[in-house]
């Protein structure tokens, strides 16, 4: 079993890396596409924003000038992403 996370380990990471880019271009073409004060003195509520596209996708907000209200539960997600 020990030999199988080894081999798994950088396929997973190299897939979360791929995914990372490719929801980080789709978020930068949306971004793009919304005029830059779009949200500004507007709240705006992003729950899941611990998680891996919850925590992208409240930078793209806060980046439009929302006044960003997060919501999560932290059930499921790593210390890692969370910045305090």
């Amino acid at each position: 079993m020990g030999s199988l996370r080894i081999v798994l380990s950088p396929v997973l990471q190299d897939t979360k890396r791929k995914t990372h880019k490719i929801i980080s271009e789709y978020l930068e073409k949306i971004k793009n596409s919304v005029k830059e004060d779009a949200f500004a003195e507007k709240k705006v509520l992003v729950t899941g924003d611990a998680g891996f596209i919850g925590s992208l996708l409240c930078d793209v907000v806060v980046g439009l000038g929302a006044d960003l209200i997060e919501l999560n539960d932290l059930s499921q997600e790593e210390e890692k992403t969370l910045t305090i």
